[in-house]
């Protein structure tokens, strides 16, 4: 069986495989769960990312981390919050899904 250190590390790596870095802006792990016959753990992570077809043209880098932190308006239209939950196996620490977790 894996704890839940384990498990999380085990999401972790997993999105970074999934993801390029640099769209993983403000990776934070947001949820943790074990399921009620605890056969499996529910990592969930947010990050934020930059919309494929913004609704305005970005200025700079530095507007957009500004964007994401809320100090600007310029591109808050063209930033979404993403939060995705991971299943990981308790007894192999196999990842057995990722879905998009609605808020």
């Amino acid at each position: 069986m894996i704890d839940v250190k384990q498990a999380i590390k085990i999401a972790h790596d997993y999105l970074l495989s999934l993801y390029n870095p640099d769209e993983l802006i403000d990776l934070l792990l947001e949820e943790v769960e074990r399921s009620e016959d605890d056969r499996y753990w529910y990592i969930t992570f947010g990050f934020t990312r930059v919309l494929a077809v913004p609704t305005k043209a970005p200025q700079s880098a530095v507007s957009v981390a500004a964007a994401i932190q809320g100090t600007t308006t310029d591109l808050k239209d063209n930033v979404e919050r993403v939060y995705k939950k991971i299943t990981v196996r308790a007894d192999t620490g196999k990842v057995q899904a990722m879905k998009i977790r609605r808020e």
